[in-house]
């Protein structure tokens, strides 16, 4: 908090830290998100090898239908909309600087 406050008077400068900490929280957010995704891949592939009852099933192919509805369902830009990112981040930078969310 100290460490806010001491460059809070250089408005320049206080926007390139808000500009760093929206973008580290971005990419943080993609590459949780990257990882969702796969483990929801895996998960599928153990949903239909359940379903049919088959000891190997692999989903190599990112064009299969079952596997783009099912990817789908689970979107989290789908259920919470385009601006789900930039208001995760806006939320993260007033944690950071102390403001009451």
């Amino acid at each position: 908090m100290t460490c806010w406050k001491s460059v809070s008077h250089n408005s320049s400068e206080s926007a390139s830290i808000l500009t760093s900490i929206i973008s580290l929280n971005s990419e943080i957010f993609s590459e949780i998100t990257r990882r969702r995704n796969d483990y929801l891949r895996e998960m599928f592939a153990l949903l239909q090898r359940r379903d049919r009852a088959e000891l190997v099933l692999t989903v190599d192919s990112q064009d299969d239908p079952a596997l783009e509805a099912f990817m789908d369902r689970f979107s989290i830009s789908k259920a919470c909309g385009p601006s789900f990112t930039l208001r995760l981040a806006a939320h993260s930078a007033l944690k950071v600087r102390g403001a009451a969310v």
